[in-house]
């Protein structure tokens, strides 16, 4: 992730992105703080090719993540990082964001029926985070595709 070709960054990025949507067990093996922050990092201050490779792993990190795990990823600035995704001129990025973001609040409404019923708190930050807002204002982009999922993202989950 650190080195100095732009195809190694990227080919790296892209390992993990497999690694982490094959299971969540691999997940375990390879969830560190360190990664994380590197992907973020990466997927904010990188090329376009590393960057959307990073996103992706990111996004893919998103669907198995643990309850501790999401803990984690907020305290590192993951949700922060996609929201700020959301209002970048590369469609590509967008796209990716509004699926992590989708794969968070679902494993908020898997984890609020497992264990407490009290809503969905991932719901409930990223409308503290003024995530809800940047996707409300989603809705105006002139990508109609793009409108529609969030409209249905937003139906579905607020």
């Amino acid at each position: 992730l650190e080195h100095p070709m732009q195809i190694a960054r990227r080919e790296a990025c892209w390992l993990l992105s497999n690694l982490f949507i094959c299971s969540p067990g691999t997940l375990e093996c390879v969830f560190t703080t360190s990664i994380v922050t590197q992907l973020i990092r990466i997927s904010h201050n990188d090329n376009f090719k590393v960057a959307k490779e990073s996103l992706i792993a990111l996004c893919n990190l998103s669907c198995h993540v643990s309850l501790e795990q999401l803990e984690t990823l907020f305290k590192l600035g993951l949700i922060e990082e996609l929201e700020f995704q959301l209002k970048s001129n590369q469609i590509e990025f967008i796209t990716i964001s509004l699926k992590a973001l989708q794969n968070l609040l679902a494993r908020g409404r898997e984890i609020e029926e497992r264990v407490n019923n009290n809503g969905n708190f991932i719901a409930s930050t990223f409308e503290q985070l003024n995530v809800l807002k940047s996707l409300e204002d989603l809705l105006a982009h002139k990508d109609k595709t793009l409108c529609n999922l969030v409209h249905n993202m937003i139906e579905k989950y607020f």
